[in-house]
């Protein structure tokens, strides 16, 4: 069913409303245009009285708690995947707000808000948000955006503007939301894709009220794409063909009143993304976390950070190298914890985050090795991450240095086996020195280097 087509059942409800003498009701649910306004109405125009002070209407009789109507001049707050922000809703009536409904894949919450302005039911206008790749109330459709668009918010603009069934309007331009520099892209539906009921985007909706079941062929799509704490925000709104210009002008302002949470960003769940990330050898969701510019990687001590032991700075393609060398080398983060408890760092300052986990690697296992308990550190800046930790970046070859216990029969098979590789002093082909540690070194080759060391390693252990 199209927005704004009606529903039988809504004549169903407004006889059982009008049976149990509900007549402002029923006058409401028939779309009289002599009906006398609502109080809230009343609130909301009368001169004195600002958005704060108009009372809150009644859900419509019939509703649960999957919709709010109607809401007028107040400011919402929502949080999706940890970022909070809110918006004002215009000094008129008719805005609802939907919950969507629990699937396997997603649990229900605040998705949207919807408008009809031809009725009791079927929206002309809806506006919903989300986040991509992995919404909290919302899944996107693989079709038009799947999980391998990149990570960056023009890549993901992109795809967008060149989704399947749809013309291209207008962008993706660059426009400012909330503060924050963002992509927008205006699209019209020629297509029906099977995508419901928010395009790019499928929940499980409510029916009842301004519903918006799906988006339907001739429906303009705008799209803003911004970026906070490490997030892809997707913000929405669609209008029908029946919209008017002043709806169109209420779903600007609702966009322009966008405001995010700057004062308490939520430093733990960009902390703990990282970590399952690593988890998961994503290197790409790693890259979507940390700053344009690289992270500095702090130097270890005794299995946790130290910033007296300085740190090695890696743009993003050295990154990219070191998650891979991660990877050989199997390290893994078990039952592994963030918290906010600051952590001493080199060059001075703090790293906001604490993580503690079980830390197993391959070289670990080799040597007949449990998981090591261990910490790590990680500072977040404007919502990116630009310092942490690798266990095996550095090991010390002084009396007192960093050396985990496994990494000192590997290293004295090297020296036997392949003295190419490096040592204290001698710059090899796997490591250098600064100071009394030896550091990877991350290149292309050198990882190559390292895969075959290890299977070699590993064969010469466990014949």
């Amino acid at each position: 069913m199209a927005p704004g087509v009606r529903r039988p059942g809504t004549w169903l409800l407004v006889a059982t409303l009008a049976a149990i003498g509900v007549a402002a009701a029923v006058d409401a649910l028939r779309g009289g245009k002599e009906a006398a306004p609502s109080a809230v109405r009343q609130a909301a125009t009368t001169d004195g009285n600002t958005a704060e002070e108009a009372p809150p209407a009644p859900a419509p009789a019939g509703s649960d708690d999957l919709i709010e109507a109607p809401l007028v001049g107040r400011r919402l707050t929502v949080t999706e995947e940890g970022v909070t922000f809110s918006f004002r809703l215009p000094k008129t009536v008719g805005w609802e707000r939907f919950r969507s409904l629990p699937t396997e894949r997603s649990a229900g919450g605040p998705i949207s808000l919807n408008k009809s302005i031809l009725g009791s039911q079927g929206a002309e206008a809806i506006i919903y948000w989300t986040s991509f790749p992995d919404g909290d109330h919302a899944d996107p459709c693989a079709n038009l955006l799947s999980p391998p668009v990149r990570g960056s918010v023009a890549d993901l603009a992109a795809a967008v503007s060149t989704a399947p069934g749809t013309k291209l309007v207008r962008g993706p331009s660059d426009v400012t939301l909330g503060g924050r520099v963002a992509k927008h892209v205006v699209l019209r539906v020629r297509e029906d894709v099977g995508c419901d009921p928010g395009f790019f985007y499928a929940w499980r909706d409510s029916y009842g009220g301004a519903l918006w079941p799906r988006t339907g062929v001739g429906v303009t799509v705008s799209v803003w794409i911004v970026a906070v704490d490490g997030v892809r925000l997707f913000i929405a709104a669609a209008t029908t063909e029946q919209a008017s210009s002043e709806l169109e002008k209420e779903i600007q302002q609702i966009i322009r009143s966008i405001r995010f949470d700057v004062a308490s960003p939520n430093l733990v769940k960009i902390a703990k993304r990282l970590m399952e990330a690593r988890n998961a050898y994503d290197a790409e969701k790693v890259m979507s976390l940390v700053a344009d510019d690289g992270v500095t990687a702090q130097l270890r001590y005794s299995s946790a950070m130290d910033p007296t032991m300085g740190g090695v700075r890696l743009d993003r393609d050295q990154l990219a190298l070191a998650l891979e060398a991660e990877r050989l080398y199997r390290v893994r983060y078990e039952s592994f914890e963030c918290r906010r408890d600051p952590v001493r760092v080199w060059a001075g300052g703090d790293a906001q985050v604490n993580c503690s986990y079980l830390m197993d690697n391959r070289l670990r296992q080799i040597a007949g090795h449990g998981p090591l308990r261990s910490s790590s550190g990680i500072r977040i800046r404007n919502g990116r991450i630009d310092l942490l930790g690798f266990s095996w970046l550095n090991i010390g070859f002084s009396p007192g240095g960093y050396r985990p216990a496994e990494a000192a029969p590997f290293m004295e098979w090297l020296e036997a086996e392949h003295p190419e590789a490096g040592g204290p002093g001698v710059r090899g082909e796997l490591f250098r020195t600064q100071g009394q540690e030896l550091i990877h070194i991350l290149t292309r080759e050198s990882l190559d280097l390292l895969a075959g060391y290890l299977e070699e390693y590993e064969r010469s252990r466990n014949g």
